[in-house]
């Protein structure tokens, strides 16, 4: 038995002392992007290009501090990244293909059997423990790559992954967030269910069916899938809630993005907040300034240093904190400068 805890419904509000970040790019056709999201409003604000070659599928604060990513190229190979806050920029780590999770091998689902190495795979979400473990959970995709996700962990010095008990974790694959509460109790999602993973048989226990979320009746759509869009499901069997990305902030609250693209609804990602009961309530659609849609693979709750806010470049605050900076700056300049021999 797990020992699962109170995962908080309360109104959603911005906490100030952190920052929610998301990235986008899973799909490994260029460089991923890199944001921050408003939680009271899903209002997304573009930080920089996350300049690599590969997508971003999924992102984690380390507990002490350090923003990791995974994204995998055209290859299908699966990467670790670090990525800096203020600019976006990624640094590469190392290759995450090593054990069977890693490798692409996937498991029972029609219509590749068990062990069929597909064309394509790539991390769904990470999270770490609260003692600094790295879990990712794997996913295939292509050639036939359906069935459930698996559990590994990553080592952060080299991004090598290591099979955690024995695949799959018994969730469907489709979307599949994961996060880690402040008591240490592993969540994951798959597009029906919340679970509790356990981390010793990297096995999947379902906690609760969803409801609510996008349309009111715990689905993204009410109409069913289009024949083939998910294989291992049977066709016209609703999409439900294909939960791609999960973090809980400080204040317990855990928050998540709902990907209803792929022509089910009108708009690509919705955040919303999970509780316990599997009732998900939208905040709204993930969206720039402007109104415009903008999907999100990977996210990401961030500590902001106390007094020290942090601006977007380019951004309204980044201008206007360098403008009231230049008169002190200019009035430093004269008092410090050496003067020249006349």
């Amino acid at each position: 038995m797990f020992a699962v805890s109170t995962i908080s419904a309360a109104p959603v509000s911005a906490i100030p002392s952190q920052t929610l970040y998301g990235c986008d790019g899973s799909d490994s056709s260029g460089p991923a992007t890199f944001y921050t999201i408003n939680p009271s409003n899903g209002v997304v604000t573009l930080i920089g290009s996350m300049v690599n070659d590969y997508g971003c599928s999924a992102m984690d604060f380390s507990p002490g501090g350090t923003l990791y990513a995974t994204g995998s190229d055209s290859n299908g190979i699966v990467s670790l990244f670090t990525v800096n806050t203020l600019t976006g920029y990624a640094t590469w780590v190392g290759y995450s293909d090593q054990g069977t999770c890693g490798s692409g091998l996937i498991y029972p689902g029609p219509p590749a059997p068990l062990g069929t190495l597909i064309s394509a795979h790539n991390i769904s979400d990470i999270s770490f423990s609260t003692g600094g473990t790295l879990y990712a959970l794997f996913v295939t995709f292509g050639a036939g790559g359906t069935g459930s996700p698996c559990l590994g962990t990553l080592n952060t010095g080299t991004g090598a992954e290591t099979d955690v008990g024995t695949p799959p974790t018994g969730m469907t694959q489709a979307g599949d967030g994961m996060a880690t509460s402040a008591s240490n109790v592993h969540y994951g999602a798959d597009p029906f269910n919340l679970y509790t993973i356990s981390t010793s048989t990297g096995k999947a226990t379902v906690l609760a069916a969803f409801s609510g979320g996008v349309n009111g009746d715990g689905l993204c759509s009410t109409t069913g899938i289009p024949p083939g869009e998910y294989p291992q499901l049977p066709n016209g069997f609703p999409p439900a809630q294909p939960v791609d990305a999960m973090k809980f902030n400080n204040g317990g609250v855990l928050y998540a993005v709902i990907n209803c693209g792929r022509g089910f609804v009108t708009g690509d990602s919705f955040l919303a907040t999970i509780a316990t009961s599997g009732a998900i309530t939208v905040i709204h659609e993930t969206e720039d300034a402007t109104g415009a849609s903008l999907g999100m693979d990977g996210i990401a709750w961030g500590s902001v240093a106390s007094g020290v806010p942090q601006f977007p470049l380019g951004s309204a605050g980044s201008l206007a904190l360098v403008a009231a900076a230049l008169p002190i700056l200019w009035m430093l300049r004269g008092r410090h400068a050496t003067r020249l021999p006349q």
